[in-house]
């Protein structure tokens, strides 16, 4: 489901894509700092019992609202506030109860994962410093977003890459701690996050480039980076 906040000024009126699945809008605030607090109810009627995989349907009230950041708009921050329902297993002996969990969610629940890319996008030739003091987060949330998606795994059966983007951060001035991100470029304005790699060294980074499937590699047509150690590695 593509969903939508609509906005009204002056006499214009114009719609920007949440893409936010299995929520409807419910009101849309804006508080003295420029804030965007979304209000949405959920319209899930299943989740997966976390015990025992199985599809569970029967409602079991409400978690408590969960306060979720997504992209900005306008420069300005965006809150999406929620109440995940429920469900209660019968499969399971004991009959757990678990909270739905949507796809576009991150795994610490506090921002979507689109916000998470957003920050791993940011960090390009800047530092954890810079982009918490531009974002107004905290270095340590942005070191927890770096570490959950250094650990993530590539679906390469649905990827198909024309350009990729190789870029190298700093993590922090004067310290010798860097990470490589590997983007698809493929769509100009669309960067899609493929890999965040731990280190920039040809030791560190190789392991990634002969993990591609070949059938990836001849889709291919160009590599951007400014790592020209990096083109010798996938020749």
């Amino acid at each position: 489901m593509l969903n939508v906040a609509l906005f009204t000024m002056a006499k214009s009126r114009f719609q920007i894509p949440l893409n936010l699945a299995n929520v409807n809008i419910k009101k849309i605030e804006i508080n003295e700092i420029g804030e965007f607090h979304i209000h949405v109810s959920c319209i899930a009627k299943s989740c997966d019992c976390y015990k025992c995989g199985k599809k569970i349907t029967k409602s079991h009230r409400q978690c408590k609202e969960t306060i979720i950041e997504h992209l900005p708009i306008f420069d300005n921050k965006v809150f999406i506030h929620v109440r995940w329902p429920r469900f209660v297993c019968d499969n399971c002996d004991d009959h757990p109860t678990t909270s739905f969990h949507p796809e576009w969610l991150g795994e610490n629940g506090e921002c979507t994962k689109d916000y998470e890319k957003y920050i791993l996008k940011c960090l390009i030739n800047s530092t954890i410093k810079d982009i918490a003091e531009k974002n107004r987060t905290t270095e340590e949330r942005i070191e927890g977003i770096i570490d959950r998606c250094i650990s993530l795994e590539i679906d390469w059966n649905s990827t198909k890459i024309t350009r990729m983007g190789v870029d190298e951060i700093a993590l922090k001035k004067g310290h010798n701690h860097y990470l490589t991100i590997v983007s698809d470029i493929s769509i100009p304005g669309k960067t899609r996050l493929l890999k965040v790699i731990s280190g920039r060294s040809q030791e560190e980074i190789l392991p990634f480039f002969q993990s591609v499937p070949r059938c990836i590699w001849t889709s291919v047509e160009s590599i951007s980076t400014d790592m020209g150690r990096v083109l010798g590695l996938v020749q």
